[in-house]
């Protein structure tokens, strides 16, 4: 019960684990909630009120992202044969389990507040944040980078989902992409020692964990294209899996 008691609020646990130092904390408020605020003022002729979808947006993300750290650092890891141990603390089934009724609760609470229940991006952009980290827990961690660039993404538009227009979505998606998630996986990569020759399965793991960011910008530029270039790589990489086993041959040399 302590422990649930403790992590009872939103970001609590993202605190407690991951943002326990102030430089942290500085970092992740000059590469994600500041501009955040900064684009949702400026696209919204500088109205103070905006903060207030930016901040309750915020909380319905981290109420789901941290779902996924719970249930990555509670179970996890321990299937892991090196786990970081950055769980402050084992909690018990149970109260994983009302630790996440609890952060459910937040989000159809924020859902409702916001009145976005008819807004497909914001289902769209939840529900594949949420598989994509699922797909992270569940896979081995050498076959996690895809799944890492997906969410370093879903981090940086959480707060502006609602704040600005797909347009401007759209517009935003390149350079975050670029200066931002890209930035994201080469740091993670390096402390993961994950820049060596990756095996077949690792390259179909790849494209399957891109399905769920490939569903929300076929959303976002309302096309089937993104998704579709997905499932080709997808299918492009599964034959060939598939023709190494029966054949015996890498044609990669």
């Amino acid at each position: 019960m302590k422990f649930f008691f403790r992590y009872l609020l939103p970001i609590t646990y993202f605190q407690a684990t991951r943002l326990n130092r102030l430089e942290l904390v500085a970092y992740n408020a000059l590469i994600e909630w500041i501009p955040a605020i900064a684009v949702s003022l400026y696209l919204n002729n500088w109205a103070i009120g905006i903060l207030v979808p930016v901040l309750i947006s915020y909380i319905a993300f981290i109420s789901i992202y941290e779902i996924g750290y719970i249930t990555n650092d509670q179970l996890s890891e321990k299937f892991e044969d090196d786990p970081r141990g950055r769980a402050n603390g084992t909690a018990s089934s149970a109260a994983v389990g009302a630790l996440i009724i609890a952060r459910l609760t937040v989000f159809i609470l924020c859902t409702w507040t916001l009145a976005a229940w008819a807004n497909t991006v914001w289902w769209v952009f939840h529900a594949t944040l949420a598989l994509s980290f699922l797909l992270h827990n569940l896979l081995p961690r050498e076959y996690r980078i895809a799944t890492f660039f997906s969410l370093s993404t879903y981090r940086f538009f959480a707060p502006i989902i609602l704040t600005v227009d797909t347009s401007v979505l759209v517009l935003l998606l390149p350079p975050i992409l670029l200066n931002n998630s890209v930035y994201r996986l080469s740091v993670y990569l390096d402390s993961k020692n994950l820049t060596g020759r990756q095996s077949m399965r690792s390259k179909f793991a790849f494209y399957l964990a891109c399905l769920p960011l490939g569903l929300l910008f076929s959303l976002i530029y309302s096309s089937l294209i993104p998704v579709a270039i997905t499932l080709y790589f997808l299918t492009v990489w599964l034959g060939y899996f598939s023709f190494t086993k029966l054949t015996g041959r890498d044609l990669r040399g």
